[in-house]
C-alpha cells in the first residue's frame, strides 16, 4: 500500500514539475511561433515605447537639412519684365532688361477623364462579301474603362489600403470619374513539402525562436547539427524532443540558403505578405465576397512583387493590364 501511494505521488511530482516548468519558461514571439498578440505584459498598442528626453520635438542642431530642389528643364517659363519705374512713374518697358533670378513652382496640373471612341465599318466587296473591320484587343463592351484607370484604382485599394467609399469620391473628385463597386476588383507544417517545388527552405527564425541555442557560426555547420541532432535530450522536456525529431527528419532542408543566395533564410517576408490581407480587412472592411479577396490578393502579389524588384507599381500594374487585353 504504502508502494502504491509513493508511485502515486512520484507521478503527481513529475506532472506538477512539468507544469512549472512551463510557468518558468512561459513561450512568447521571442522563443517560439506565436504572435506578438499572444505576449503577456504587452505595451498597450496607444502607449510609446521610446523614452522621454530634454530635447526639443523636429530636427536636433547638426541634422542634415533637406529641401526642395530646381529642376534645370521647366516644363513652361514666364518672363516678367517691369511696365513702369515705382519711383518716378516712368515707362521702361522699352528699356533693356538683364536676368537677375528665378523661382519655381511645382504643381500639378488639371487632370481629366479623356474618352476615345473606336468606330468600325463595313463595305460590300466586288464579290458581294460584306467585310467589316474589328474593333481593338480589350476593347469589347460598348463603354469601359482603360487600364489607365484600372491601373490607378488598383494601385489605390490594394497598395495604399483605400476603402471603396473614399475610392469612389477620389476619383470622382479629382479626376471626375464615376465608378460603382464591381470595378474594384514555410515554417515546418507538413502540407508545404507536399508542394511539388525545386527546393525547400525551412524558416531559421522560427527555428532560432523555439530551440533558443546560441547562434554559433561555425566552419561546417552541417556537422554541426548533426552533433547537435545526436544529442540526447532529457525526455521530460517533450516539446524539445518533438523539434529534434522534426528538425532530424527535415535537416537536408535547413541550410538551403548557403548553396542559393536568392533564397531567403526566413519565411518572413511570405508573412508579411500574408498580413496585408488582415490590414486591408481592418481599415476597408471591404472583403464582401470570395472574388474580392481572390482579387486582392493577386495585385498584392503583382504590387509585392514590383516592390522587390524596385519597379514602379503603378508601372507594372499597367503591365498586367496590357498583358491581360493581349
Amino acid at each position: 500500500m504504502q508502494a502504491e501511494e509513493n508511485t502515486l505521488l512520484k507521478a503527481r511530482i513529475d506532472v506538477l514539475e512539468r507544469e512549472l516548468a512551463r510557468y518558468t519558461t512561459r513561450k512568447d514571439s521571442s522563443n517560439s511561433s506565436l504572435p506578438p498578440s499572444k505576449d503577456e505584459n504587452r505595451p498597450q498598442r496607444t502607449s510609446s515605447l521610446r523614452e522621454k528626453s530634454n530635447r526639443k520635438a523636429g530636427g536636433q542642431p547638426g541634422h542634415e537639412g533637406k529641401t526642395l530642389k530646381m529642376t534645370e528643364t521647366p516644363d513652361e517659363i514666364i518672363e516678367h519684365h517691369s511696365c513702369f519705374c515705382p519711383e518716378c512713374g516712368k515707362d521702361v518697358s522699352e528699356l533693356p532688361f538683364e536676368f537677375s533670378g528665378k523661382r519655381q513652382v511645382i504643381e500639378i496640373p488639371t487632370i481629366k477623364q479623356i474618352v476615345t471612341e473606336h468606330r468600325v465599318y463595313r463595305c460590300t466587296c466586288s464579290c458581294g462579301k460584306i467585310v467589316e473591320s474589328d474593333f481593338p484587343i480589350g476593347v469589347d463592351s460598348p463603354v469601359k474603362y482603360g487600364k489607365g484607370i484600372e491601373s490607378f484604382i488598383g494601385y489605390l485599394s490594394v497598395r495604399q489600403y483605400l476603402p471603396f467609399k473614399r475610392l469612389q469620391e477620389m476619383l470622382n473628385d479629382i479626376f471626375a470619374v464615376q465608378i460603382s463597386e464591381a470595378v474594384l476588383v514555410h515554417d515546418c507544417w507538413k502540407a508545404h513539402f507536399q508542394t511539388p517545388v525545386k527546393k525547400h527552405q525551412l524558416c531559421t527564425a522560427h527555428l532560432e525562436r523555439e530551440t533558443k541555442y546560441p547562434n554559433q557560426i561555425r566552419t561546417d555547420l552541417k556537422n554541426e547539427l548533426e552533433f547537435l541532432l545526436k544529442e540526447p535530450l532529457n525526455p521530460k522536456h517533450k516539446e524539445l524532443v518533438s523539434f529534434q525529431k522534426r528538425i532530424t527528419k527535415y535537416r537536408d532542408h535547413v541550410f538551403t540558403f548557403l548553396y542559393h543566395p536568392n533564397v531567403p533564410p526566413d519565411n518572413n517576408g511570405s508573412e508579411r505578405a500574408i498580413r496585408n490581407v488582415k490590414v486591408k480587412q481592418k481599415i476597408s472592411g471591404q472583403f464582401k465576397i470570395l472574388n474580392a479577396a481572390e482579387n486582392f490578393a493577386i495585385l498584392r502579389s503583382i504590387i509585392d512583387t514590383a516592390i522587390k524588384n524596385n519597379q514602379n507599381v503603378v508601372e507594372a500594374l499597367s503591365v498586367i493590364s496590357t498583358y491581360k487585353r493581349n
